[in-house]
């Protein structure tokens, strides 16, 4: 499972607020499946989406904490069940297969810009 770095600012005083804003005032991360998806199914999507955009682009429990948004942690409508990454037009058509092969709902984001 991939995780994003704890480091996000060379500045360490940035750095501090940074961790407490995105770690230390969060409740541990609770384990969010699509909508009427069991377990095992999001297991096998994880599997596939994975291959698609390997291991260092996909996200999930405490990989997720960056692809939150920090003012609605505690509705579980608004916990991601996993993140990719894509790093191209390919690979975005193929995870697009895969969400609509399982009928898994997507959010896509540019820039990390658009929360709702």
């Amino acid at each position: 499972m991939a995780q994003i770095s704890d480091r996000m600012y060379a500045d360490a005083a940035l750095q501090a607020h940074q961790s407490k804003i995105f770690t230390q005032s969060r409740p541990p991360h609770v384990q969010v499946y699509p909508p009427g998806m069991s377990k095992d199914v999001f297991q096998t999507v994880c599997d596939e989406l994975r291959s698609i955009a390997g291991e260092e682009n996909f996200f999930v429990e405490k990989g997720l904490m960056h692809f939150m948004d920090p003012f609605f942690w505690n509705e579980k409508k608004h916990i991601p069940s996993a993140a990719v990454c894509p790093a191209s037009t390919t690979e975005v058509q193929k995870i697009l297969e895969v969400a609509n092969r399982y009928g898994v709902p997507l959010w896509p984001t540019s820039r990390g810009k658009n929360l709702g």
